[in-house]
């Protein structure tokens, strides 16, 4: 369960980085979206938006509401400071059409140690794209990928998908829901994805749930990368 005043914080701050006007970070993070391979419908069904202007935005948050609850919404760290200050480009967990969660992307490749990703600070991340499981049938198959571009890369070759955020993040109380469902796993092309694969396909099929594993194509490092490839 997730508290109504984080969803209204998360919600609030997509909002005013959406009515910002464009800067070069926004059109740089539009560009990279782009060489991804994303189309326009694409990014915007996924409600995926910029921080425009780090200071601008935390000044914002902190005029519209208190600290006490943007450090419980995990936007703030423990020395209040907003945690987005590299990872610009924002991905949106929904759940019922209210955004749960907030993931952040640098830009491109990092250039420093900075890792690729930032996830809100102590608050627990659910699958991505959940909203999409009552809408199919029984039997579909709906595959499981590790990150949310990859995700979003097989959502718009017209495939069902959902996304753990990391491969270290399954829970098993997700299990019960893909019941429905013939699960197919696309995980990464490393050993952290492979032998993710082979846990959850074991854990799907002891819970007996239908579960198969396709392989990374050799030479790609992940779903997004191969689907780019053929472009």
């Amino acid at each position: 369960t997730y508290a109504p005043i984080h969803t209204e914080i998360y919600e609030t701050f997509k909002r005013f980085c959406d009515d910002r006007p464009d800067t070069p970070v926004s059109l740089a993070a539009y560009d990279y979206l782009k060489v991804r391979g994303f189309t326009d419908y694409t990014i915007r069904s996924f409600g995926i938006f910029t921080l425009k202007d780090y200071h601008e935005a935390s000044y914002f948050l902190r005029s519209e509401f208190a600290m006490a609850d943007l450090r419980e919404s995990g936007l703030y760290n423990e020395r209040d400071n907003l945690v987005f200050y590299k990872h610009l480009i924002l991905i949106p967990y929904y759940q019922g059409g209210r955004i749960v969660f907030l993931q952040g992307r640098v830009v491109g490749s990092p250039l420093d140690r900075t890792p690729r990703y930032q996830f809100l600070s102590g608050v627990p991340i659910p699958l991505y794209n959940s909203d999409i499981l009552p809408k199919l049938r029984s039997g579909q198959t709906l595959y499981l990928t590790e990150g949310a571009f990859d995700c979003m890369t097989l959502v718009q070759q017209g495939l069902a998908a959902v996304s753990l955020g990391s491969v270290t993040l399954f829970k098993n109380e997700w299990a019960k829901l893909f019941r429905r469902f013939d699960v197919c796993l696309w995980l990464d092309n490393d050993p952290a994805g492979q032998q993710a694969s082979k846990m959850l396909k074991k854990l799907f099929l002891e819970a007996g749930i239908s579960a198969s594993v396709r392989d990374p194509k050799e030479g790609f490092k992940d779903i997004n990368d191969y689907f780019r490839s053929r472009d």
